[in-house]
């Protein structure tokens, strides 16, 4: 049988542990651990889905020609 002890026992419980996952997540200690798990699931979800590349996403690079390009050609 529940009773209001044991109520707030729980309620007290589940404050602490909030509090405390909240203040670890607020000084970065789980940053490294959440990133990790999130490349690993986008990994997955590239092995497990079929994606077609975002046709909105351009690559330019720069190489030395370029560079010298920009130094070589006058202001106008």
């Amino acid at each position: 049988m529940i009773t209001t002890n044991s109520i707030l026992v729980i309620l007290l419980t589940s404050l602490l542990v909030t509090s405390l996952v909240m203040g670890v997540r607020y000084w970065g200690y789980l940053q490294t651990s959440e990133l990790q798990a999130f490349d690993h699931f986008m990994q997955l979800r590239s092995q497990l889905m079929t994606e077609q590349p975002d046709q909105r996403i351009l690559i330019i690079t720069i190489d030395e020609a370029d560079i010298q390009y920009q130094i070589n050609t006058p202001l106008l």
